[in-house]
């Protein structure tokens, strides 16, 4: 199993603790990652990171090449996305919330801004980490390719054509 560091040094950033990778385990769990997998699970995750971020501060942004996915542990997100319309249309996230999960899962650029609104830590799966636990599970990523297709409706039209 090859895992590399988290791509972009972040003031702050530290590796999960084995309370954390308990946490993000658990928040796993919650996002339909199947529980006897947990031995695999716990594996990839005591590699993850968590990274702080301050009230205001971009976490990621529309455009960006896909570096990692984000589990929020705490705080608040506001996810900026365009309408059809071109409007934004503004989501709150929270503790247990996966961000990020659309361009990695499409290697495609980032499809959303996404800022703190307070002060937050993200546990952050890499593209080594995310790849490993999607290949240990393709119902896993059946259902977040689920959440990414219900996050993005506009784009999936625009894209094939529904």
């Amino acid at each position: 199993m090859k895992i590399h560091a988290s791509p972009k040094a972040h003031p702050g950033e530290v590796p999960c603790t084995a309370q954390d990778v308990e946490e993000l385990c658990k928040a796993m769990f919650e996002l339909g990652y199947p529980r006897w997998q947990k031995g695999s699970l716990a594996t990839v995750l005591q590699h993850a990171h968590v990274r702080p971020y301050r009230a205001g501060e971009t976490v990621i942004r529309r455009g960006d090449r896909p570096e990692a996915a984000f589990v929020v542990q705490s705080g608040r997100l506001r996810v900026e996305a365009g309408a059809a319309s071109g409007a934004s249309v503004p989501v709150r996230m929270g503790p247990g919330d996966i961000v990020g999960e659309i361009g990695m899962l499409r290697a495609t650029p980032r499809t959303a801004t996404v800022m703190a609104e307070e002060d937050s830590r993200l546990y952050v799966l890499d593209q080594d980490a995310f790849g490993l636990l999607l290949s240990a599970s393709p119902d896993f990523r059946r259902r977040l390719e689920g959440l990414a297709h219900a996050r993005q409706p506009y784009a999936h039209r625009r894209r094939t054509g529904a």
